[in-house]
Formats: C-alpha cells, sequence, structure tokens
C-alpha cells in the first residue's frame, strides 16, 4: 500500500513552488529537525555535483519530504543504517531503469514525480546523465526508506 497519492504529490509539490523564501527556509528547517539523518545523507550524496544540480535535487527531496509530512500515517525518522542499506541494496539489485523502478515501486507517485522533476529544465538546470542517474537513485532511496518508516509500528 502506498501513503502518497498522486493528487498529494500534485498539492505538495505546487504549494512548496508557491512558497515564499521564508517559508522555504522554515520547511528546509523543519525537515532537517524531524529527518535529520535522512537529510545529512542526501546533501553528502549531493555536494560533488554543480551547485545548480544539486539544488535540484534537494528541491525535489524536501517536496518529497513534505508530502510524506502530509500522508498518513507519518514517517518515524529514518535512521542511517537503514538509509544506508536501501541505497547499498538498490546499487546492487538495479540499474538506472525509471519506468521498472516506478512500476515496482511501493511509491510510486513519489518516485514518479522525482523522475519528471529530474528530467524537466527547472529553472533552465540541464543535469547531465551521471546527475540524473544519481540522483534519481538517492531519492529512490530516500522515498523507499520513506515508505518503510511509514509502516514501522
Amino acid at each position: 500500500m502506498h501513503h502518497v497519492p498522486e493528487e498529494l504529490i500534485d498539492t505538495t509539490w505546487r504549494a512548496v513552488g508557491a512558497s515564499t523564501a521564508e517559508q522555504v527556509l522554515r520547511i528546509h528547517k523543519t525537515h532537517r529537525k524531524a529527518q535529520r539523518p535522512l537529510t545529512l545523507f542526501v546533501y553528502r550524496n549531493f555536494v560533488d555535483f554543480r551547485e545548480d544540480a544539486a539544488g535540484v535535487g534537494i528541491y525535489v527531496y524536501h517536496v518529497i519530504l513534505e508530502a510524506f509530512s502530509r500522508a498518513l500515517p507519518r514517517p518515524r525518522c529514518v535512521r542511517r543504517a537503514q538509509i544506508e542499506r536501501v541505497f547499498g541494496h538498490q546499487h546492487q539489485s538495479e540499474g538506472f531503469d525509471p519506468e521498472r523502478s516506478i512500476e515496482r515501486s511501493p511509491e510510486p507517485h513519489a518516485l514518479r514525480y522525482a523522475y519528471e522533476a529530474l528530467t524537466e529544465d527547472i529553472d533552465d538546470v540541464v543535469l547531465s546523465e551521471l546527475e540524473r542517474e544519481h540522483i534519481f537513485g538517492v531519492l529512490h532511496a530516500v522515498i523507499r526508506s520513506l515508505h518503510d518508516a511509514c509502516e514501522r509500528e
């Protein structure tokens, strides 16, 4: 069962996109506090990319996290070991096949949003194939980890 319906993804990215800089900063602070290990994982994985490419990945991450924070049940804090396990397993078992990943995902709407956001030119930022693949892989692991964190009792 997925926790983030398509309508929630749609309303969330629209709301975040319409937010003021001050509101976005508040969202980032809230996310850093609620999901510190997950946020550190994301930022560490984007640090070596061009600033604008990393910015796209970070923006999409915060939209996804905001959507999960609006869904029920809300995810518990994702532990570092959990995200690393998911990310490591994902890299061993899958290549870059976004459509297959979306079909098999427990959160297909969130993963489709991530992929579509990475393939569109956001603010004239064009991601290289390497950037797109890596950011998608990180976001895929984030979505899977958040889904699992919603399932935990």
